[in-house]
């Protein structure tokens, strides 16, 4: 393991602290599971960084209209409001104003597409009904745009694929139809790119499509872009830090590993290293070192990943990397404050009877971390030694302690956790110094 920022500080006579920082590979861990089922719910990332999940299958055939938040510097799931009407499939945006906007999906198992709309306020944790759809759909995309409107494309409609698309105004709580797609279709993505401008790519319409096309806010049209080669669908569509599209797995004729990238700039599709497994319906989140991270979804054989990997745009390859605890599809996922990725739900292995409660986070790879400075060193009534740290909040530390600083790390005690007692100030306390003439610390992450 890598060592960061040792330190040797006396901190009373004859006990002396050798702090050491040691950096972690990338892990998942086990989160509070929600308290009811869910897969193909909604999530949105609220403005106080708490993550909000609603609605979804909670068992084969039910969907339900129940809401939680997690507190992630709490780690724990709280009931809010529920929806006024039961929800699967629908989308879940964030607002410029805090609320977050659920448009569409099904009110019932594969039937009842719902035009529906309702807000959610943060402030009062409850919902209220805001202008319906046009069109009611399911398996959509929404996408908010710069002037703070929301675009709804494609989905699956009583009457088919609607080539549509709408805009839902916050200001008037109303929708409108804008320009029209050259063909209707679900399982695509859309994504906002840095011109204003959103990219919808590929998707099906009874069978997998090639095409791709670009919206204009500006002008309310849409206009072709380069097509992609071969049809696919339940692929995902991640914005890079230089302003191009990655498009990442899919199923067209079969499971695929595809990797391409799409540059704005000329209008070009161009390859890149494929995936190690080939996926679809699996989750796709931006890191803050710039790679991203690919998660879950349906492998061969239809059959739910646990596996995850790393695409780094520097070398355009894939690592494997950790695996979640649970093999999961229809998951959702979302990274918070604390660059912890929380996924939530999803379908297991065995289909829809087999829907998860379970959430876990994803803790990436630490590199390098602020250096820490001990602070409030105290010797307790009773003998004890306590410390005090500041560092990344919702960070785990693991401490250690020994009599001999080059005492092999196998051989040395482990204290247990740090306890953050507030957010990013951490302490821990050592109750065995009193019978020990000199006392060493390790600190590490995790």
């Amino acid at each position: 393991m890598k060592n960061l920022n040792p330190k040797l500080l006396a901190i009373a006579p004859a006990a002396y602290l050798f702090l050491t920082l040691t950096a972690h590979a990338d892990y998942f861990t086990n989160a509070p599971s929600m308290s009811t089922v869910r897969a193909s719910h909604g999530t949105a990332l609220l403005p106080d960084g708490r993550a909000l999940v609603f609605g979804g299958f909670n068992a084969a055939g039910t969907v339900t209209n129940t809401a939680q938040i997690f507190d992630a510097t709490n780690n724990v799931w709280i009931t809010t409001g529920s929806l006024a009407s039961k929800r699967v499939g629908c989308t879940a945006t964030l607002l410029p104003n805090g609320r977050v906007l659920a448009a569409g999906g099904l009110a019932v198992f594969y039937n009842g597409y719902a035009a529906i709309a309702e807000l959610f306020d943060v402030s009062t944790g409850a919902w209220s009904p805001t202008g319906a759809l046009n069109i009611p759909r399911y398996s959509h995309q929404a996408t908010l745009l710069p002037n703070g409107k929301v675009l709804i494309t494609g989905g699956d409609a009583t009457n088919g694929y609607p080539a549509s698309t709408e805009l839902y105004d916050p200001a008037t709580g109303n929708w409108s139809f804008t320009g029209a797609l050259s063909a209707g279709r679900d399982g695509h993505t859309a994504t906002l790119l840095p011109s204003g401008k959103v990219l919808v790519v590929a998707g099906r319409n009874g069978l997998e499509l090639t095409s791709v096309q670009l919206y204009d806010p500006a002008a309310g049209i849409w206009t072709a872009a380069a097509s992609v080669s071969g049809g696919f669908d339940s692929h995902t569509a991640t914005l890079l830090p230089n302003g191009r599209v990655l498009v990442a797995g899919g199923y067209g004729g079969g499971v695929l590993k595809q990797a391409i990238i799409y540059n704005p700039a000329n209008n070009i599709w161009n390859a890149t290293g494929l995936l190690n497994t080939g996926r679809y319906g699996h989750t796709a989140t931006l890191l803050a070192n710039g790679k991203v991270l690919v998660a879950g979804g349906y492998g061969a054989n239809n059959t739910p990943l646990a596996s995850a990997e790393l695409y780094d745009p520097a070398t355009g390859s894939w690592t494997t990397t950790a695996s979640m605890s649970v093999a999961r599809t229809f998951e959702t996922d979302y990274r918070l404050p604390n660059q912890k990725l929380l996924y939530t739900g999803g379908t297991g292995v065995g289909g829809v009877g087999n829907n998860l409660s379970s959430a876990e986070l994803y803790v990436p790879t630490v590199l390098t971390m602020p250096p820490i400075t001990l602070t409030g060193a105290a010797r307790l009534p009773n003998g004890a030694f306590q410390f005090a740290f500041t560092n990344i909040p919702g960070t785990g530390f693991t401490v250690l302690a020994g009599t001999n600083a080059s005492t092999p790390l196998s051989n040395w005690t482990v204290l247990g956790s740090a306890s953050e007692i507030s957010s990013g100030q951490f302490q821990f306390t050592d109750s065995a110094t009193s019978t020990n003439a000199r006392r060493f610390y390790r600190v590490r992450s995790p």
